[in-house]
């Protein structure tokens, strides 16, 4: 997965500001991972997962 690739799919500019902040320090570890994490299946999973955290957490503060 490309840098561009990942960050696709941890953008966040397009939320509204209050899930801006909850979502941006998804997009921020999704980065580290991508740039200090070899490419390979665990880095995937690692982003795989960390995008799955990401999107239930902007949707449990969406529902408040």
């Amino acid at each position: 997965m490309s840098v561009d690739e990942v960050a696709k799919l941890f953008s966040y500019l397009h939320l509204p500001a209050h899930l801006q902040q909850v979502s941006r320090p998804f997009f921020d570890t999704a980065m580290h991972i991508k740039a200090h994490v070899p490419d390979g299946a665990m880095q995937t999973k690692a982003l795989n997962e960390l995008w799955q955290s990401k999107n239930w957490a902007v949707a449990a503060v969406a529902q408040k």
